[in-house]
């Protein structure tokens, strides 16, 4: 592992630059002036990052702009900012799972309407890399202070964050007429933390503990867990068997985090608070994960019942799932014969180790949206979410077929929390500001 992260980004394409105030970053005692110290008047190849100047611990991630990497300035008048970490040296098998306790991550400075997030894996040439070299598992980014509208709690109270999909499907508010729908911070209040979980998979022996499936589904017993598999069997520094190939893979490698925010100022009169519900379908409730058996169906059926605190109208729903998904379906009622509202779908690459279409992984899920009319469900009514998944010997899709430990079924509601009772009579206009 290496002691101190040194890396050069170039910056980003951009269509303008907005004015931004000087921000300081303080780490470990030392002030950081962003756009001095770090050298932003001069040469690409000589500027530091924050956690260049300050000796960095292997396992700690720091989050910053880089001087180079221009915010944004998108046609309806958001702007996008860039950031990146100081992901560490991954071995080949090697685990990244960050405590949200300890890992801060970085916004955009002052008080600001976020619409979206998405985020990837980059090299230190700032290349995106395939699921097959790191597969993204998940990451979320939480804030306690202003946490989502339910219905789960502990870390399921994340704002923004999915899965190895994100590259194609971020997480985002959908825009309703005029109104820009997103989630409002507070610069003097909120706390924002993450949730990354990253496995660099080369060279997995495909003889030992499940072979790339066990390594990305975290199959347990093993020196970490005496589960099943989940969570538990893959910690922060744990690793998937590996073998020696003789070749540069065999090398330890850099790899960064890198996440885009898309945001208003809140002062834009077309913005709107979001509401923001996160669903899951795991048993007994609200697990976050589950492992899955096979069966004579070779299709395995997860449910759950529940309501929702708010009458609240929807303009976009998703959903969440892991390799060997078939879909997602949101039900209106108590069981899955009732009303469904959406269904939504994963889609699979087709070819090997390309980014973004990479074979037999989930790259893309497919989104519902109500933007010509809103989707109402009112406080207390029954909805139903269904996860489908394969469990049996064959897989078209995917090379990952049989049980699988540690999937997910996670299920995305965007919209607004309606002032009038059955959101009858809502008011679509502008914003008032004071």
């Amino acid at each position: 592992m290496l002691g101190t992260v040194a890396v050069v980004m170039a910056g980003l394409a951009a269509s303008a630059n907005p004015t931004r105030p000087r921000q300081n970053t303080s780490y470990k005692g030392v002030t950081v002036d962003f756009w001095n110290t770090t050298g932003h008047d001069l040469p690409g190849a000589k500027r530091k990052m924050p956690w260049e100047m300050v000796a960095t611990y292997p396992d700690e991630l720091i989050f910053a702009e880089h001087p180079d990497t221009p915010r944004v300035r998108n046609p309806d008048g958001s702007v996008t900012a860039s950031f990146y970490s100081s992901l560490r040296e991954l071995l080949p098998g090697e685990v990244v799972f960050t405590d949200p306790d300890r890992t801060k991550i970085v916004m955009p400075e002052g008080d600001i309407v976020i619409s979206s997030v998405e985020a990837d894996v980059v090299d230190a040439d700032k290349k995106p890399v395939p699921l097959s070299e790191v597969y993204l598992h998940h990451w979320i980014l939480l804030d306690k202070e202003h946490p989502n509208d339910g219905v789960c709690g502990g870390y399921l109270k994340y704002i923004f964050g999915v899965g190895a999909e994100t590259r194609t499907t971020p997480y985002n508010f959908a825009k309703y007429k005029d109104t820009n729908y997103g989630w409002f911070t507070n610069s003097k209040k909120d706390h924002w933390t993450a949730n990354i979980h990253v496995l660099r998979t080369v060279n997995v022996d495909p003889d030992l503990n499940g072979g790339l499936k066990g390594c990305i589904e975290c199959h347990g017993p093993n020196r970490w867990c005496h589960l099943e598999g989940g969570f538990p069997c893959c910690p922060d520094h744990s690793f998937c068997p590996t073998v020696k190939t003789g070749t540069p893979s065999d090398n330890p490698k850099q790899y960064y985090f890198h996440y885009k925010v898309t945001y208003f100022e809140q002062s834009d009169p077309t913005t709107k608070q979001a509401a923001n519900y996160i669903l899951d379908v795991s048993h007994p409730s609200c697990n976050i994960e589950y492992n899955i058996p096979t069966n004579a169906d070779g299709i395995d059926e997860a449910t759950i019942t529940t309501t929702l605190p708010h009458d609240t109208r929807f303009f976009q729903l998703w959903g969440h799932i892991h390799i060997a998904g078939y879909n997602l379906t949101l039900y209106h009622g108590d069981s899955t014969a009732a009303k469904p509202i959406c269904t939504s779908s994963p889609v699979y690459g087709t070819e090997p180790n390309k980014v973004g279409n990479e074979k037999g992984y989930v790259v893309k899920m497919t989104k519902c949206l109500f933007t010509d009319e809103p989707y109402v469900i009112k406080k207390g009514e029954k909805i139903t979410l269904q996860a489908l998944y394969n469990v049996g010997p064959e897989d078209t899709r995917t090379w990952n077929t049989g049980f699988h430990d540690g999937v997910m079924g996670l299920w995305f509601m965007g919209g607004e929390k309606c002032a009038t009772p059955g959101c009858e009579n809502e008011d679509d206009g502008p914003r008032k500001i004071e």
